[in-house]
């Protein structure tokens, strides 16, 4: 039996943007953004251009869902930095710096939070350069 080299968590779109938007308490268009990146353009300026920073999948069909597990998670991660001060102006560079699988690792790194007695990572703290974030330095 050949060994599957799919994953559930990353390869099955389980939330449309509208209900991981709800899930995670931010607007449909921020999570849009956040799945499919964006440009703005301004007369007489460069453009401004954001990359996806939560896994998306292509939809199956209109109104299909696009998210996966893991992407939901990237979604609530970024949506609780943000609601911690931090814009994503500052998260976006820090992601591209540290490696497209950036955001999957920080949700890596919650999901390995233990209950009574185990690791607790959420003790720890976002490491900055300047008002960058740039890491997650566990506690001790």
């Amino acid at each position: 039996m050949a060994a599957s080299t799919t994953d559930i968590r990353f390869d099955t779109p389980l939330y449309t943007a509208a209900d991981a938007a709800r899930a995670v308490g931010v607007s449909p268009a921020t999570l849009v953004n956040w799945a499919k990146g964006y440009v703005r353009r301004r007369p007489g300026k460069p453009d401004v251009k954001g990359a996806p920073v939560v896994t998306s999948l292509p939809p199956a069909g209109p109104h299909q869902p696009t998210i996966p597990f893991v992407g939901l998670s990237e979604a609530l991660v970024l949506a609780a930095v943000r609601r911690s001060g931090v814009p994503l102006q500052r998260v976006r560079p820090a992601l591209e710096h540290l490696g497209a699988a950036a955001v999957s690792d920080l949700v890596a790194i919650i999901s390995g939070m233990r209950v009574g007695g185990g690791t607790r990572y959420h003790e720890g703290q976002l490491v900055t350069r300047g008002s960058t974030v740039v890491g997650w330095r566990p506690p001790g």
